[in-house]
């Protein structure tokens, strides 16, 4: 006798939360618990708050003591040269807080505090874009959200991009609240990592100029001065120390756009460049819409699609994706009517299939055949591919929306999402 469909969507559920959860396990048996994105900035700030430099050589030597556990270090000992502070120093007010614990209590701390903060960064996307679902279906693409492997790196990682991609999740929700002011205090505190945030925050900036959203530009750039100028005192000239740490990192642990990790360098870079250029288009053109829109949440996801094709990457940089999650959201739920918007957003949902099914292929691999590092790797193999798929389908489905007649995307649970071309968009 056949299962019913709700028994066949648990049994489903309950594969895709466990299986990133059980190759987890599989890799924490050989990572350490230094093993982190988070100790270099925890050794880092404890450092600045002592008074010392924490780009210096001591302390550069310190945070590869408390990575690799010995210093010198050895052939043996991986990435070396990604265990740098590397990061803008106003991060140490960020994370002052944890300065004041062990490195195994800091690191719960962040992550009890990361977690529920990603969490609710993910429901405000979903307040954006899917209003009229109910509470289960929100608790089910929630748990969805948070267990995949991508998320889970991130979190095992304590990678602060997690905490980042909260924050804007969390200032766009604001923003089309009304509440700019908090808004732009959390776009402030994003700016510790300039990479992700710099592209929404251009958009943001055209926006609230174009509407006089005077408040979240001033509340934006009073928190900002603060924090450099509260970090210039606790570390001075830290921006001249900051520049050299990142020369020529990029060289040294072998990351590439996306598209370049896919096609070669200049086929590669191209291809980025025509993207961002039909996206960056789309921007413009959205420029003009109201915060209380749906039009403006499908500019952050445009946004944050655009950030992940042109930040250089690599395989375990796979936690970059949550910063498609808006953009995943959109893909989903909108139903083009055109060919060419049909095939993209297919496109999108298969490599989203895939990076969800990368996971139990991985274990079952695993369980079937002996184990292999070919197994350990296949979970991060789609970063590159959806990384660019999304990115490509978000610039076609909008593109070709903002062109088409009213109501050519319309769709089931969004009914207002790019159902029309703005009227302040359709006479340019």
């Amino acid at each position: 006798m056949p299962l019913p469909h709700g028994w066949l969507g648990l049994i489903l559920l309950l594969i895709l939360v466990a299986s990133p959860v059980w190759q987890m396990h599989v890799h924490n048996r050989v990572m350490r618990a230094t093993y982190s994105d988070l100790i270099q900035r925890w050794v880092g700030t404890r450092a600045a708050l002592q008074g010392r430099d924490p780009y210096s050589a001591d302390v550069l030597r310190e945070i590869q003591r408390a990575y690799y556990g010995h210093y010198p270090l050895t052939a043996a000992d991986p990435d070396a040269a990604r265990q740098t502070f590397l990061y803008p120093a106003h991060v140490v007010l960020l994370l002052a807080p944890l300065a004041h614990f062990q490195w195994e209590t800091a690191r719960w701390i962040f992550l009890s505090v990361m977690l529920p903060l990603l969490i609710l960064g993910f429901w405000s996307c979903l307040q954006m874009f899917l209003r009229s679902h109910t509470r289960g279906q929100i608790a089910v693409i929630l748990l969805i959200a948070v267990f995949n492997w991508p998320v889970l790196w991130g979190l095992r990682l304590q990678q602060p991009t997690l905490l980042i991609a909260a924050f804007i999740f969390l200032a766009g929700f604001c923003i089309r609240n009304g509440w700019c002011v908090a808004a732009g205090v959390l776009l402030a505190l994003a700016t510790v990592k300039p990479q992700i945030v710099f592209l929404v925050l251009a958009w943001l900036f055209l926006w609230a100029i174009v509407h006089r959203v005077w408040s979240l530009l001033i509340s934006f750039s009073l928190t900002l001065v603060v924090l450099l100028l509260w970090t210039e005192r606790l570390v001075p000239h830290w921006i001249s120390h900051w520049r050299a740490s990142l020369s020529g990192y990029g060289g040294v642990t072998d990351t590439a756009l996306p598209f370049e990790n896919l096609f070669g360098h200049w086929a590669g870079l191209a291809l980025t460049l025509l993207i961002a250029a039909s996206i960056c288009r789309s921007l413009w053109r959205l420029r003009k819409v109201s915060a209380a829109s749906a039009e403006f949440s499908v500019a952050i996801s445009l946004s944050l699609a655009l950030t992940v094709v042109v930040i250089p990457t690599h395989l375990t940089m796979i936690y970059n994706l949550v910063l498609l999650f808006p953009a995943c959201l959109f893909l989903a739920y909108v139903t083009p009517t055109d060919r060419d918007s049909r095939i993209a957003g297919w496109g999108a949902l298969a490599l989203v299939i895939l990076t969800f099914a990368l996971t139990p292929a991985a274990i079952l691999a695993e369980a079937v055949l002996k184990p292999s590092i070919v197994w350990d790797a296949m979970p991060f193999f789609n970063n590159s591919p959806m990384a660019a798929g999304i990115a490509m389908a978000m610039a076609i489905v909008v593109s070709r929306a903002l062109k088409s007649q009213p109501d050519s995307l319309r769709g089931p649970t969004l009914q207002q999402l790019l159902n029309a071309v703005p009227a302040d968009v359709a006479g340019e």
